[in-house]
């Protein structure tokens, strides 16, 4: 069998995926759900393995003084991103930076 360059895409391929995809949706004001975002990159895990995918994006964000991007990403039934994902207090005022 073949392995195609993207059969096993890296969490730093993920990562980019993921943030091109953020970019867009902040840019038009939308949130996503993790399914929703794991469906569009393809990738079958959610939850705590998800995170390791949006991680690199939470400290990117903190660390060079840009809006949380991943407080974008939100669980379904509750409408605000996982705990381990919260840098910020109020993740909706944050969401409103994002457009900016």
């Amino acid at each position: 069998m073949v392995k195609h360059f993207d059969d096993d895409p890296t969490v730093e391929t993920r990562a980019l995926q993921i943030w091109q995809i953020l970019i867009a949706r902040a840019a038009n004001r939308q949130t996503i759900t993790y399914t929703e975002l794991a469906k569009i990159i393809g990738y079958k895990k959610t939850g705590q393995f998800f995170a390791q995918l949006l991680d690199p994006i939470r400290v990117f964000c903190m660390n060079n003084g840009l809006p949380a991007l991943t407080s974008l990403v939100i669980q379904k039934d509750t409408g605000r991103p996982g705990a381990g994902l919260q840098n910020v207090s109020d993740p909706n005022a944050e969401r409103c930076c994002l457009s900016r």
